[in-house]
């Protein structure tokens, strides 16, 4: 796939920040939003050119997904440390999380992007990734 590929992976649900993320598909048509999960707030519903869904997989293929992206999106709250996080950055792969995210494990911080409070700074700090680093930036670059 060219371009920029940005993955979410998790439940379908409002504390993830679905609504950000939706938001950002929107702003961004050239890029490719996969969501992997299931649950009320399908993605597959939003009728968005740029998205793409998947329902749960296996570990094994999951781990194909977060090698091919360029980035993990969880502006999520209430979550602690998500083993998502682990798993993204044990591949390779930025994540782009909550503030709330960070504050769970503080020695996160070199090597995550910081979407403020409850992922306030979402968009702010995803375009900034684009203009700044483009496809293939990946965790170990961040250190």
């Amino acid at each position: 796939m060219d371009g920029v590929l940005a993955l979410f992976v998790g439940r379908f649900i409002e504390k993830k920040g679905l609504h950000r993320l939706r938001e950002l598909a929107l702003a961004h048509p050239a890029v490719h939003f996969v969501f992997v999960g299931q649950g009320l707030l399908d993605p597959s519903t939003w009728n968005v050119a740029n998205v793409v869904v998947r329902e749960p997989m296996s570990q094994a293929h999951l781990a194909r997904y977060y090698r091919a992206s360029d980035l993990l999106l969880l502006p999520a709250v209430g979550e602690g440390l998500p083993l998502v996080v682990q798993e993204a950055m044990c591949s390779g792969v930025a994540p782009l999380v909550s503030r709330e995210i960070i504050e769970a494990c503080p020695e996160l911080a070199p090597f995550v992007y910081d979407a403020g409070p409850g992922g306030q700074r979402l968009g702010v700090v995803f375009a900034a990734f684009l203009a700044r680093a483009g496809p293939r930036e990946r965790a170990h670059e961040r250190a």
